[in-house]
């Protein structure tokens, strides 16, 4: 007796900021928030946010998504990182996935 598995295909874009979209039912969302659900077995809660661990927006891998509150996250970024850390980190990846 075989077992029929559902097949589910969704559409995925890359956005100009680096971070995936991917249309759902209920319309588009970026992927790593639906992953980050996913993942916690709930839908985010107000204030909550989905962080990429080593900054890469495109990199989705379950180990490099963490589930915080807003504010962790505003405290996580602003200490360490200046405007000029910023942009480096993403000519950084922007040169990255060229080589890709």
């Amino acid at each position: 007796m075989s077992r029929k598995r559902r097949v589910e295909l969704y559409h995925i874009s890359l956005e100009k900021t680096g971070y995936f979209r991917i249309k759902l039912p209920t319309g588009w969302r970026r992927l790593h928030t639906w992953l980050g659900e996913k993942i916690i077995g709930r839908p985010l809660r107000k204030g909550e946010v989905v962080h990429h661990k080593n900054g890469d927006p495109g990199d989705n891998r379950r180990e490099n998504l963490q589930v915080m509150t807003q504010t962790e996250h505003i405290r996580l970024h602003k200490p360490t990182e200046g405007y000029e850390a910023k942009v480096e980190k993403c000519r950084r990846m922007r040169l990255r996935r060229k080589l890709i």
